[in-house]
């Protein structure tokens, strides 16, 4: 009987720290209904390096038609530049949530920095998880379409003949 509720009991710290775990690993995506008309945000576990589409175009095939095998044919990884993509969610004027994926480059030598090769708008910082414990997160954060060199946010911005309202205009000189 006993062996019993100590079995019980060490299943459930198990599941306890497994609940724990995964919870501290998952990203807090922003709240859509919180997005302006023209603000985006990345969804880092989309993305992925053009080597990975290269070598195994069989397995990417959706998500090469997706960014395009036109803009792909046209990239090429150097020694000191490797490009990849990502998703990102961006809300239209209608308050739609629109996917496109935005080309990114980085230095090779940001291979090994946790800051490098990272989506728009996402950053790692020291976060706390459960409790006190603090550690590397990464952190995703809105942005205006029009604010980064992104050429498939340009397109998309043109796309839906985005305008910035009056009022985002104004509160946007304000803090000029």
């Amino acid at each position: 009987m006993k062996i019993k509720s100590v079995l019980k009991k060490t299943c459930s710290i198990a599941l306890f720290f497994i609940s724990v775990t995964t919870k501290a690993q998952t990203q807090k995506t922003p709240d859509e209904s919180q997005l302006r008309p023209g603000q985006c945000y990345s969804l880092p576990d989309s993305k992925i390096y053009l080597e990975n589409l290269k070598t195994r175009p069989d397995f990417y095939t959706q998500t090469m038609n997706e960014i395009g095998t036109a803009q792909l044919a046209n990239l090429q990884n150097t020694d000191s530049v490797n490009y990849y993509f990502c998703q990102a969610k961006c809300k239209n004027q209608q308050g739609q949530i629109e996917k496109l994926w935005t080309t990114l480059s980085d230095l090779t030598s940001h291979f090994s920095d946790m800051n490098g090769f990272l989506c728009t708008g996402v950053s790692i910082e020291n976060v706390q998880i459960v409790g006190s414990i603090y550690g590397p997160q990464p952190v995703i954060k809105p942005y205006w379409a029009f604010e980064k060199n992104l050429i498939q946010t340009a397109e998309w911005l043109r796309k839906i003949n985005f305008k910035l309202s009056s009022d985002e205009y104004t509160s946007m000189l304000k803090s000029l």
